[in-house]
């Protein structure tokens, strides 16, 4: 009966270990556009959320898409990606990626945005 309880922690503990080190990874960064995945529509609201990241809806599906840290790493306004953004038509660039924080993938990183076909905002390195 020790031995069960034994195996059974231990099988535990690598449960927990595989788990974190899913949940912790970090988002990929595609190189180029080819390798994201892409959706388009109108912008329906734009807002905060975490820590100084932009939050996009669009009215064709269900998802969020977010830029992290935007508002502190490039001196950029909230305020000013509203108005910029809202009611627009939009192309939303993200990879593709899974984790079990965000396991049925309603929050999607965002790589590049392009508004009305014009390049926006990108973090591809191209």
């Amino acid at each position: 009966m020790k031995k069960f309880f034994k195996y059974a922690l231990l099988l535990l503990g690598l449960d927990v270990f595989l788990f974190l080190l899913l949940a912790l990874k970090p988002v990929p960064s595609p190189l180029t556009k080819a390798e994201c995945l892409e959706v388009s529509g109108v912008v329906t609201s734009v807002s905060g959320g975490g820590v100084s990241d932009i939050v996009i809806t669009l009215d064709t599906d269900e998802r969020q898409y977010y830029i992290n840290r935007l508002l502190t790493e490039e001196n950029e306004e909230f305020g000013d990606w509203h108005a910029r953004l809202k009611g627009r038509n939009v192309t939303l660039y993200y990879p593709n990626y899974w984790t079990p924080l965000d396991y049925a993938g309603k929050q999607r990183h965002l790589s590049l945005v392009e508004v009305e076909g014009k390049e926006f905002w990108c973090e591809l390195e191209e």
